[in-house]
C-alpha cells in the first residue's frame, strides 16, 4: 500500500554523499555561537561611547568603514584557506583559530581594554581583530554544507535548520541581556568608571545634593 519513496541516488542514478540528521543539527548550532557573537558587537556602540569616550557619529563611520575592510580580508583568507593543510586536517585548525582571534578582539574591546584610558586607536584596533577573527570562522563555516552533502533533496534541510537557530537564537539572547542580565547590571548599560571610585559611592547618596558625594569620597 505505501511503498518507500525513492532517494535522489536511486533516481539520478548517482551516489550522492549524505549527512545524518543529528550532523545537520550539530552543524546549525553554529548559530549559538554566530548570533551570539552578533547580539554582543551590536553593543559596541555602547562600549566605544562609554569606555573609549568615541562620539556616536564617529562609532558609525568606523562601523561604516569596517565593511569595506571585508573586500580585503575576504580573498586573504581565500587564498590561505587553499594553503592550510595540516595533520589536525583543514577546518579545524581553521575554526578553532578563527575563534579565538574572535573572542581575543571582543574580550579586549568589552573588557581588558575598555575604561582604562584609551581611546579611538586601541578601540579600531580590537575592532579589527574580531573582524579578522569573524572573517576565518565565519567563511570556514559556509564551507561545511558543500562538504557535509551533495544531496540536493538534503541541501534544504541545513537551510532549514540554519534559519530556524539564526532566528531564535538572537531573540533569546535579547530576551536574556535585557530581562536577566541588564536588570541585574543597575539597569543602564556602562562600563564603571574605576579610576574616580564614583561606582562606590553608597545608595543614599546617588540622588542627593553633591556635597554628599563629596564627602563621601574624601572619607574613602
Amino acid at each position: 500500500m505505501f511503498q518507500k519513496k525513492p532517494s535522489a541516488s536511486e533516481v539520478d542514478d548517482v551516489q550522492y554523499r549524505r549527512a545524518k540528521t543529528w550532523q545537520i543539527i550539530c552543524y546549525a548550532c553554529n548559530a549559538f555561537v554566530g548570533m551570539s557573537v552578533y547580539s554582543l558587537i551590536g553593543m559596541a556602540s555602547y562600549s566605544a561611547s562609554i569606555g573609549y569616550g568615541i562620539t556616536t557619529a564617529t562609532v558609525g563611520i568606523i562601523l561604516m568603514l569596517a565593511r569595506i575592510l571585508d573586500a580585503f580580508t575576504d580573498p586573504m583568507l581565500a587564498f590561505v584557506y587553499d594553503r592550510v593543510n595540516t595533520r589536525f586536517g583543514k577546518l579545524r585548525v581553521l575554526l578553532i583559530s578563527g575563534y579565538l582571534i574572535e573572542a581575543v578582539g571582543l574580550l579586549c574591546m568589552f573588557n581588558l581594554c575598555s575604561s582604562k584610558g584609551f581611546g579611538l586607536p586601541v578601540f579600531v584596533l580590537t575592532y579589527i581583530i574580531y573582524i579578522i577573527g569573524y572573517t576565518v570562522s565565519n567563511m570556514t563555516i559556509q564551507t561545511l554544507p558543500a562538504i557535509m552533502t551533495n544531496d540536493p533533496r538534503q541541501r534544504p534541510t541545513i537551510g532549514v535548520w540554519t534559519t530556524a537557530l539564526n532566528y531564535f537564537v538572537p531573540m533569546g539572547m535579547s530576551m536574556l541581556v535585557y530581562t536577566v542580565i541588564l536588570p541585574k547590571c543597575g539597569g543602564t548599560f556602562n562600563q564603571g568608571l574605576p579610576q574616580h571610585g564614583l561606582h562606590h559611592r553608597p545608595d543614599h547618596c546617588r540622588h542627593r545634593h553633591p556635597d554628599c558625594l563629596c564627602r563621601h569620597l574624601r572619607l574613602r
